[in-house]
């Protein structure tokens, strides 16, 4: 781990990049003893956005991290997600050309700051400059990726996500392309199921909290439905109970 980028919220809705340097090559660095009680309480607190978060959480785990598996999000399978991967070029997702892409932000390139290209060679403090506009602009776009319909790529199935790699490294077949194509429908299927729901209840879904609360809805709504359909004043307490039990 060469260093630890953190972008937060001022309370001007201002966004700040924090980078703590572990290993630059000057002598301005924190041991990484020092700094994983603040990571660990990072993942402990709160949902932590990445940008290529499955390889972020594997070196994570590596140096003794534990992760929990529901609370994170990862921009670039958001941006997979929205169909940004042109013809499966990785460099379509890839923070720098999203960043530039859909934030108007240009980013540095190591090569800009060090002839090796290699960030450990920079000393800490040309880093945080790189370090910190890594985080900043990934919570810019996560940001962008949750507005309007595109909320809906927030319920990507992270566990899912961390399973997979596990298998990828260990070696054990994944069909990637037809993996992508399931999610592609699933996403589909899922902003027409929530237009459906929205049109069905004035938009009353919205203020539904929980997925037990949307479940509860739609119980009743049918319910209701059925109830019109399949009974009426002369129905008896005890047939009405048959019928909705079966």
């Amino acid at each position: 781990i060469i260093g630890v980028g953190v972008a937060l919220l001022t309370e001007d809705e201002q966004e700040v990049g924090l980078y703590i340097p572990l290993g630059h090559a000057d002598s301005n660095n924190f041991t990484w003893e020092q700094v994983k009680p603040f990571v660990q309480k990072l993942h402990d607190n709160f949902q932590v956005v990445y940008h290529n978060g499955l390889y972020d959480r594997e070196v994570l785990q590596l140096h003794g991290i534990s992760l929990p598996s529901t609370t994170w999000s990862d921009t670039m399978l958001m941006a997979i997600a929205v169909m940004l991967r042109v013809n499966a070029k990785s460099s379509a997702i890839g923070l720098k050309h999203l960043s530039d892409e859909y934030l108007d932000r240009q980013m540095l390139e190591i090569k800009e700051l060090d002839k090796d290209a290699e960030i450990y060679k920079l000393p800490a403090e040309s880093a945080l400059t790189y370090g910190s506009a890594d985080v900043i602009n990934t919570l810019k776009l996560y940001w962008l990726f949750r507005e309007g319909e595109e909320k809906l790529i927030m319920g990507i199935d992270t566990v899912a996500a961390d399973f997979s790699n596990t298998m990828n490294r260990f070696n054990y077949p994944i069909h990637t392309t037809n993996s992508q194509q399931l999610c592609r429908t699933l996403f589909r299927r899922a902003l027409i199921c929530e237009r459906k729901l929205a049109d069905i209840s004035n938009n009353q879904i919205e203020n539904l909290t929980s997925d037990e609360q949307i479940g509860q809805w739609i119980y009743n709504e049918i319910l209701r439905d059925f109830k019109t359909e399949m009974m009426d004043d002369t129905t008896t307490p005890a047939k009405e109970k048959e019928l909705i039990d079966a």
